[in-house]
């Protein structure tokens, strides 16, 4: 997903649906442009196309993505994964659930000599895993693809069995993990 595909999807979550005509007339390029923009999006999952335009992707129910939320809003999760590693300390015992701004919190531990993780986002582990010092483990479970995460109940009932010093989850994560 390019800088422009960003911008599609954040003008298309502010307005709920826009125009071939809109959008292109809004970041500059041609209406066969856009068009291959949103085929691509619509392919990815990120929003629904419909006769001349796009809309969001409506369902409640429907989570997005982890590809989708790891590229929205970036600057804002980086700024909360800033403050979030100040709450670390060496030798920690963490326990880091599958969120997009999780993924940028991962990113932060990497300044640690000494850490052990444990997640359910593949994403995190192989991050983590290739710094010699950090310790990760991975949950068992069902391996969701779209989320990219293990989960279920025995993901559940791994967690239970294991000691966390600082527990980093999103606001699904409390409902996901039975919290």
């Amino acid at each position: 997903m390019n800088d422009r595909h960003q911008e599609i999807l954040e003008i298309i979550n502010q307005n709920g649906y826009l125009s071939v005509e809109e959008l292109s007339k809004q970041l500059f390029v041609s209406s066969s442009t856009m068009r291959r923009d949103l085929s691509f999006l619509e392919k990815e999952g990120l929003l629904r196309r419909t006769h001349g335009g796009a809309t969001i992707i409506s369902s409640d129910n429907e989570a997005r993505s982890i590809d989708y939320r790891t590229n929205w809003n970036v600057e804002g999760k980086k700024r909360i994964a800033k403050e979030a590693v100040k709450l670390v300390d060496e030798g920690m015992n963490l326990f880091i659930d599958s969120s997009s701004t999780t993924y940028y919190l991962s990113k932060e531990l990497l300044q640690f000599n000494s850490l052990h993780v444990l997640t359910n986002n593949v994403s995190i582990t192989t991050l983590l895993a290739g710094h010699n010092n950090i310790r990760v483990e991975l949950t068992g479970g069902i391996y969701n693809v779209k989320h990219g995460c293990v989960c279920g109940n025995d993901t559940v009932e791994y967690i239970k069995r294991r000691h966390a010093d600082l527990l980093f989850v999103s606001a699904s994560g409390f409902n996901d993990l039975g919290i």
